[in-house]
């Protein structure tokens, strides 16, 4: 019998709307997730720079936060090693600037994993219910 483990998301996320909306939305996508929270970027590095941290599957990363937002936390994770730089991104703004997508990409993130706000609940569901797919697949 093979036992897995449910996938872990760091959700990095200063409004708690929206986070609420994303516990909502990976309850209805049916996402077994162990979802854990950071309100800004040095809270997120913090939490990945412990040792008893979970392996992370996925993080979701607001750009706009303060004090530090998503810009300067995708600078400074690069420096907590390679596990952590695998991990995959996907960032859910605000921003409509193409030069913020621009700045994203070329600190590792792919230009599909780029998601404006506000996203309809619906297409929040579906856009979660593929990415715990996707995590899943990718463990397999």
């Amino acid at each position: 019998m093979i036992i897995t483990r449910p996938s872990t998301i760091l959700h990095v996320e200063d409004e708690d709307l929206f986070h609420l909306a994303v516990v909502e939305g990976l309850e209805d996508a049916q996402v077994s997730v162990n979802l854990h929270r950071a309100r800004e970027g040095g809270e997120a590095l913090h939490f990945l720079s412990n040792p008893a941290m979970p392996t992370l599957d996925l993080i979701l990363l607001d750009l706009f936060m303060y004090p530090m937002g998503g810009v300067e936390f995708l600078r400074q994770r690069q420096s907590l090693g390679p596990c952590i730089q695998k991990v995959p991104i996907v960032i859910l703004t605000t921003s409509t600037d193409a030069r913020d997508q621009i700045l994203a990409q070329n600190l590792g993130i792919e230009k599909n994993a780029f998601l404006e706000k506000p996203v309809q609940y619906d297409d929040l569901v579906s856009i979660l219910a593929k990415l715990g797919h996707m995590i899943v697949s990718e463990r397999q």
